[in-house]
């Protein structure tokens, strides 16, 4: 008899205890919120750039946990870091779910309530592909589109730091390296030419650090990720559900094959975001919401 009594506390602990789990990975852990910041050394960094402080959100996917209350302390957190620069790397909204007139002006305030000191940009996600209200809500957010797109910052120095940015490669858009075609054919112009003299003339646009905005992370594989010292990716959410031992449990397609945070591919820093939101199911399990927030020095 006091066996069965045993076996019949031991299922009900059991199953009091899945139960907390599942009421902490579903209200309490999406809405929590935190910081890593990641300290990237490296010499093509220029002392005009040196110390430079980088913000990167990710897969916000409004509406599904990530609600107002949320974006505010987002927004609370960016400002509090005092970045230089802030990159979006997709998925501002959530796939199935709309959204009024009212929450678009809240997407737009919490995008233009962040602050940085040289600018803001982001990259179309999957969910974001082809909707114009989301290159409504970056502009009059203050955030430049940078889907195929390019830029080149320049400090006192004369000193070039480049951007770029590659939308989705999911929902039969183009590939990789035909979406990034542009972007290198101008990095290549500004390779060291030769003159008639045989005198090597290189180009004062050349940049000397490079990065780029990606959504799938696996999309890296498909380009010539050599000219760029840092890539950053989302996407994935790192499995957005993980646990000890085994790490994330569901990883979509363009995120099969980098499934941790951080990668060192040759001589380029690969970082994906956890991201801020959650898809498919609101939870998350060992997995707490996360900006990241990068410091480019020399040393």
């Amino acid at each position: 008899m006091e066996k069965k009594h045993w076996i019949r506390n031991s299922i009900i602990l059991l199953i009091l205890f899945f139960f907390i789990l599942f009421l902490y990975s579903f209200l309490i852990e999406p809405h929590l919120l935190k910081t890593k910041e990641i300290k990237i050394v490296d010499s093509h960094v220029t002392d005009g750039f040196h110390g430079l402080k980088i913000v990167h959100l990710s897969d916000i996917h409004y509406g599904r946990s990530i609600l107002e209350k949320d974006l505010k302390r987002i927004q609370k957190e960016v400002n509090r870091l005092k970045p230089d620069l802030i990159f979006f790397t997709g998925d501002l909204f959530e796939h199935g779910i709309s959204i009024t007139e009212e929450q678009k002006k809240s997407l737009t305030d919490f995008l233009k309530g962040m602050n940085a000191e040289i600018g803001k940009y982001a990259i179309s996600g999957e969910d974001d592909y082809g909707r114009s209200d989301y290159s409504i809500i970056l502009e009059n957010g203050d955030f430049v589109l940078l889907d195929e797109k390019y830029d080149s910052i320049y400090n006192e120095k004369n000193e070039v730091l480049f951007l770029a940015g590659m939308s989705t490669t999911s929902n039969g858009t183009k590939n990789a390296k035909d979406k990034t075609k542009p972007i290198f054919d101008y990095l290549n112009s500004l390779e060291p030419q030769t003159n008639e003299k045989g005198e090597v003339i290189h180009n004062p646009n050349k940049p000397s650090y490079s990065i780029l905005l990606m959504h799938e992370a696996d999309s890296i594989q498909e380009i010539d990720y050599s000219k760029f010292q840092l890539v950053l990716a989302g996407h994935s959410h790192l499995g957005q559900v993980r646990l000890p031992f085994i790490g994330g449990i569901y990883y979509p397609n363009g995120s099969k094959n980098f499934k941790n945070g951080e990668y060192l591919l040759e001589e380029t820093k690969l970082y994906i975001s956890p991201g801020l939101g959650t898809t498919r199911y609101p939870i998350r399990f060992l997995n707490i919401p996360q900006i990241n927030f990068y410091r480019l020095t020399n040393h």
